[in-house]
């Protein structure tokens, strides 16, 4: 139990800021929430991908996708705004893409690297892309938080210091598996939201969101056989890198937030990650379906494409 609470709440560290705070303006009071939610949505991935002992690229996008499902089509409902265009691109081409597969598992690459260059290469692209973004995000909603926001500046720093506690708390996470009752007992929280918020209210529609986490578990447990996820220890001063992020990301959005162009980057962004985002979790799904096809029976523990 201590290890799961741990391993909460690092991943609701790093995934909320990717997430929500370095791209959008969001109210104090709301962080704490966002963490809690986030952080049991990335459990329930770790509850499911832990006791299988899957690992690898294939694994990640799996993963993410649920995790992008999770909040999109059990915590909200943005997952039914517009299918089916709204299944892939808030769940995937968001929430797998960027908030999985970068800031967990590319950041968590980059900081483990022997050289520094991969950690201040990666924050310097994710602070690049935050400031772009940033400036469009505060366009758009800052006007609904009149008051109540803590401004792009102030998120930003935050966001880069909750991704440096976040990782650094994965540097102490004691060695095990998830135990198979918080599995269960996440699951069970999770169908009891999502039948009360979206199953009994939307119908039919609302069953694509069960359906496609349903179909990514059972891609995951094709997949089993790898041994326990080593998190590994990053070296104290490789955070010193995270500096970057907000360094390039707070003039970037000051100098780009009044330009004609960034009313339409969420469309000049959406577009190509969407396709991307369908892509990679088809690519996921049919290596998942050729993996055991092409593993002799007796042999589970052998290697698996995105190893």
């Amino acid at each position: 139990m201590i290890r799961a609470t741990v391993l909460a709440v690092a991943l609701g560290l790093i995934v909320v800021p990717i997430s929500e705070l370095m791209f959008w303006p969001v109210a104090m009071w709301r962080v704490p929430g966002l963490l809690a939610v986030y952080g049991l949505a990335a459990l329930f991935c770790m509850a499911w991908t832990e006791p299988l002992g899957v690992r690898g690229w294939i694994v990640i996008v799996l993963a993410g996708g649920i995790f992008g499902w999770l909040i999109e089509g059990v915590i909200v409902g943005e997952a039914y705004e517009a299918v089916p265009f709204s299944l892939i691109w808030t769940p995937l081409a968001w929430h797998m893409l960027l908030s999985v597969a970068v800031g967990v598992a590319i950041l968590r690459m980059a900081l483990l690297a022997q050289s520094v260059w991969p950690s201040l290469l990666t924050f310097a692209l994710l602070g690049g892309f935050a400031g772009l973004w940033g400036a469009y995000g505060w366009t758009a909603l800052e006007v609904d938080l009149t008051g109540q926001g803590m401004g792009f500046m102030s998120q930003i720093c935050l966001a880069a210091m909750m991704l440096v506690f976040g990782h650094l708390t994965l540097d102490h996470l004691p060695d095990g598996t998830m135990p198979n009752a918080i599995r269960f007992a996440l699951s069970g929280l999770a169908a009891l939201v999502w039948l009360i918020a979206w199953g009994l209210p939307s119908g039919v529609v609302a069953l694509t969101v069960p359906l496609l986490i349903g179909v990514s578990l059972w891609g995951l447990a094709r997949l089993g056989g790898h041994g326990p996820i080593r998190w590994g220890r990053v070296p104290p001063r490789r955070y010193l890198a995270a500096f970057v992020l907000p360094a390039i990301a707070i003039p970037i959005q000051n100098w780009v937030k009044d330009a004609a162009f960034v009313a339409e980057i969420n469309v000049l962004v959406a577009m190509p990650s969407v396709a991307l985002g369908a892509g990679a979790w088809l690519w996921a799904m049919i290596s998942a379906l050729r993996a055991r096809r092409a593993t002799p029976p007796g042999h589970a523990s052998g290697s698996r494409p995105g190893d």
